[in-house]
């Protein structure tokens, strides 16, 4: 069975993951959150793989790309068998050693979007939060992580809009209002086709007025 797979990449704070979920209620397809995907193997005790995780998590060592790409592979061939075939990859590629190492092993991305948001929205998004690990939150580490991420973007956002699957989305405004402008863009990119209809009421600004209806990738 065929699958197509949908990067979603911005700064902390940028509001990818409640972006992701919302595309993924709506539009059925499937949400892959790198972050909390690696939390959730990082608390099995029983699995070698998952006790390595965590232990670079607790030591802020960066887990090996090589090591990331056969975890996202194993979890999306589970997820096909379970009937899934429209992946969005909430928070990848951190940079573009993992996006080439991605698209060598499984496949180009039929779409990447890229949310763009200023630093100071984003800081008081993130400073504002209330999780089980309040030290994700503190200001030198939204500094150091937010920074980092400013580095190593270019060169990710170069190469896929030379690609042409690029699709850039200011995300500092009010949620409702940041997706209804990436739902209207996704709509007219190539990438992408109508076949249902969504079932929020709020989302209906988002149809295109000839009466389309929702957002699934093209085979």
């Amino acid at each position: 069975m065929s699958y197509n797979v949908v990067f979603l990449t911005g700064p902390p704070g940028s509001g990818k993951t409640v972006l992701a979920s919302k595309l993924a209620k709506d539009y059925g397809i499937y949400h892959l959150c790198l972050d909390k995907f690696l939390a959730e193997l990082a608390r099995d005790e029983t699995s070698p793989a998952g006790q390595a995780i965590k232990s670079h998590l607790e030591k802020g060592i960066p887990i090996p790309t090589e090591g990331i790409i056969i975890m996202l592979q194993e979890k999306m061939k589970m997820e096909r068998k379970n009937g899934h075939r429209d992946f969005l990859i909430d928070g990848f590629p951190s940079d573009f050693t993992r996006a080439f190492a991605f698209e060598k092993k499984l496949r180009m991305p039929s779409l990447v979007i890229s949310l763009q948001c200023p630093k100071e929205t984003a800081r008081d998004r993130v400073l504002s939060r209330t999780i089980d690990d309040q030290s994700l939150n503190d200001k030198e580490t939204f500094e150091t992580r937010f920074d980092l991420f400013t580095l190593k973007q270019p060169d990710v956002l170069y190469y896929y809009r030379a690609a042409s699957t690029l699709l850039e989305v200011v995300s500092s405004t009010d949620t409702k209002v940041t997706y209804g402008v990436l739902t209207a863009a996704l709509q007219m990119n190539g990438n992408w086709k109508l076949t249902r209809r969504p079932e929020s009421p709020d989302m209906q600004t988002s149809i295109d007025q000839d009466g389309s209806d929702v957002i699934l990738l093209s085979p």
